[in-house]
């Protein structure tokens, strides 16, 4: 039974994170965890974590839960997590005609042009940046991590304008972990406000976009229900905004502060790809997100079995620290590592659809912002920055830095 176990609380603003990542890679494959109230099995094992993410014995349907839904509802502040319909809670046939349906907007082809876009957004960004007056530092995650992941996403579904500042704001707090349930519950009712908001636009005036085309598959092909449309709306917009800026920020700070990376890049022994690879593995954007369920009782030791209907968290973020894959390194930024292994997009059926997407942002903005500020310089020590308040996203609330060196 899940109560015979010691528990590790996991702090709601995010900011014991490293001393629980320690606690669970010391304390074997799968140790309890309490997220906010909820029970779950955190798996640190690697092979472990990849066997539960491919194979048939957990599901992210939360059906297969028995909190579902009465347990829940009401009393959890991530409860639209978990009943939301779409890509993160379904499985097989449902799943695959979801994400039949979303593919598409992130093959090759329309994330090379996309990145033409994000090119230029970047350059205007920055160009901001230069032009603006000498201030004391610069928060570069909301001026420019932040900005261009949500000029991607708004390019991606096609958001207008008006609406793009209004769901970057309710994207960031359906990850903020210290919310209350009465909070929380206000946020994901503006958030599907909104999203109500955009289908009526779509239906008025469709465009070349992904969030026209899942309107057109409910109104015209019935491929989606209502309640699929929406959920799947809201399952692309909120880690559309957070995670690649999460990933954008975290680079950034580990660049700034070990420039012997910056020289490893500039010397041709690394490329931006492997620095971006590199902050996966070490400080991948998500942490963990609810949640898989036990299909079947998973003995994992001859003391611990996971019963079934036991929830799971993946912390997707740890993988990449285990010393069974990196030996004793595993905690040092070394981009010219020649093994980066990671689970910072997910395995098996859920990988993440817009990794490609993700991964081209860093590509681009990295180089661009650290070409036109050769000299930058944190304006505070790195282990002082404020993190994100979340238990489920790893990433910085603020990143002040001096653009060209200067501390004044």
């Amino acid at each position: 039974m899940m109560d015979n176990h010691e528990v590790l609380v996991l702090r709601p603003d995010g900011s014991a994170y490293d001393s629980e990542r320690a606690v669970i890679l010391e304390s074997g494959p799968a140790v309890l965890v309490d997220l906010l109230g909820v029970r779950a099995w955190s798996i640190s094992d690697p092979g472990l974590c990849k066997k539960l993410l491919s194979g048939s014995r957990t599901s992210k349907n939360p059906r297969n839960w028995p909190r579902y839904p009465s347990g829940i509802a009401g009393k959890w502040p991530l409860v639209a997590l978990v009943l939301l319909k779409s890509l993160s809670t379904t499985e097989d046939a449902d799943h695959r005609r979801i994400r039949d349906l979303v593919a598409p907007a992130f093959s090759t082809q329309r994330v090379k042009a996309l990145g033409e876009r994000i090119e230029e957004h970047a350059g205007s960004l920055l160009d901001a940046l230069t032009a603006a007056p000498p201030r004391h530092a610069t928060d570069i995650m909301e001026h420019y991590a932040a900005a261009l992941a949500a000029f991607a996403m708004g390019e991606v579904l096609g958001l207008p304008e008006r609406m793009r500042p209004s769901f970057q704001k309710v994207a960031a707090a359906t990850f903020n972990t210290t919310l209350d349930v009465q909070e929380q519950a206000a946020n994901i009712n503006e958030f599907f406000r909104l999203i109500r908001d955009l289908v009526d636009t779509k239906r008025a005036e469709p465009g070349d976009d992904l969030a026209s085309r899942l309107v057109t598959s409910h109104d015209q092909d019935r491929a989606l229900t209502e309640r699929e449309l929406t959920g799947l709306l809201a399952n692309m917009i909120t880690p559309g905004h957070v995670l690649p800026a999460g990933l954008l920020g975290n680079a950034v700070v580990a660049m700034l502060s070990d420039r012997s990376q910056l020289t490893h890049v500039h010397a041709g022994r690394a490329t931006w790809g492997d620095v971006v690879e590199e902050t996966l593995r070490l400080q991948g954007p998500v942490k963990q997100i609810p949640m898989r369920y036990a299909l079947e009782d998973i003995r994992i030791t001859d003391e611990l079995t996971i019963r079934r209907g036991d929830p799971i968290l993946i912390p997707f973020a740890i993988f990449g620290h285990h010393p069974n894959l990196h030996g004793n390194t595993t905690g040092t930024f070394d981009a010219t590592r020649p093994d980066k292994e990671h689970l910072a997009f997910g395995h098996g059926p859920h990988y993440c659809l817009g990794a490609s997407l993700a991964r081209l942002q860093a590509t681009i903005a990295l180089p661009a912002l650290f070409d036109r500020f050769p000299d930058m310089r944190l304006a505070a020590p790195a282990a002082t920055l404020p993190r994100q308040p979340s238990a489920l996203v790893n990433g910085y609330a603020k990143i002040p830095v001096h653009l060209n060196g200067s501390t004044t």
